[in-house]
């Protein structure tokens, strides 16, 4: 069984730039108490912008960051990411 939430808000704050904001989050259950599957919880976050130079032509940078943890394990697993294109 698994629940998700996603969220996006996207932002133009002109012709030539825009930015957004990204959530995404779920919770994955077993069906069954028979099986291997562990219970996770995952989550992660972005925030971006671009910036368009030319018509077809555009600088983008984003920023994220993810979590995941499994049911029973005390540690969890953490990454930043920071992407660049043209």
């Amino acid at each position: 069984e698994r629940d998700e939430l996603r969220l996006f808000y996207n932002h133009r704050f002109s012709t030539r730039l825009r930015g957004y904001l990204g959530f995404y989050g779920i919770r994955d259950e077993s069906v069954t108490q028979i099986g291997i599957f562990v219970p996770r919880e995952y989550v992660t976050g972005s925030v971006g912008l671009e910036w368009r130079f030319k018509q077809a032509w555009a600088l983008a940078g984003e920023l994220s960051n993810a979590r995941q943890k499994f049911r029973g394990d005390p540690d969890f697993a953490d990454g930043t990411a920071f992407r660049a294109s043209v």
